[in-house]
């Protein structure tokens, strides 16, 4: 189990949703989010990175049923 919340689970939250993306698609709202915290981040400046990984986590967590095709 990863420890830490916030700034820490938005970084992990952040990146499985990147890749999340990248695969499936998202919509603007998860990738303006993504962005939002990636600048607070790196800009020191004020942001609800609970809140944000949490929205996060349900977008990632949202199509677990999902077919994945393989080209093997």
């Amino acid at each position: 189990r990863s420890k830490g919340g916030g700034i820490g689970n938005f970084k992990r939250q952040g990146m499985a949703a990147l890749l999340n993306c990248e695969a499936f698609g998202c919509s603007s709202e998860i990738r303006d989010l993504i962005d939002a915290g990636s600048s607070a981040c790196a800009g020191g400046g004020e942001f609800d990175f609970g809140d944000a990984g949490s929205i996060l986590d349900a977008f990632n967590n949202s199509n677990d049923d999902a077919l994945c095709s393989s080209n093997a």
